[in-house]
């Protein structure tokens, strides 16, 4: 489980992420599938960005 809160209010409310979709939130910034394998067509895996 992740905890997320707002640093400005860090003893208000929080959002409760199961760790699975965390880690599928985190590899879809990355451009990566839960498969490893890019998301985007003709990707690099690992190079998302690096255009």
């Amino acid at each position: 489980m992740r905890v997320v809160r707002d640093s400005k209010n860090p003893h208000g409310p929080a959002l409760l992420i199961p760790a699975t979709a965390w880690t599928a939130f985190v590899d879809s910034l990355k451009g990566r599938s839960q498969t490893g394998r890019s998301a985007r067509p003709g990707a690099a895996p690992g190079r998302a960005g690096s255009e």
